[in-house]
């Protein structure tokens, strides 16, 4: 089964799956269950090499799946935007930034 199909069957099954403050532990699991090191308490350095990128390789995914089918969106899928501008002006990041590289770019 690909990374794809994967996220997207956990979706289906697991609502809670779908909402931005689950993200992490769903990914978290289905990158442990990957790798089968659900009991292990010690881990070598390449062990978490690996499992940070496929961790960034499933949230990607996630993000693709959401984004390809609709129906399987959370209820907070739509406030994505302003929630990662309220964190930004919590760690006094300029929020717009990027629109205004963007726009600037254009011209």
């Amino acid at each position: 089964m690909t990374i794809y199909e994967t996220i997207k069957n956990r979706l289906e099954v697991d609502t809670d799956f779908r909402e931005r403050r689950f993200r992490k532990n769903g990914l978290c699991e289905l990158v442990l269950e990957k790798h089968n090191k659900l009991g292990v308490m010690f881990v070598d350095s390449s062990f978490l090499i690996t499992f940070a990128e496929d961790y960034e390789t499933y949230r990607r995914i996630w993000t693709k799946v959401l984004r390809e089918n609709k129906h399987l969106r959370g209820s907070d899928y739509d406030d994505g935007e302003a929630l990662e501008q309220a964190v930004q002006m919590g760690m006094e990041y300029e929020v717009g930034f990027t629109q205004d590289k963007k726009l600037i770019n254009k011209l």
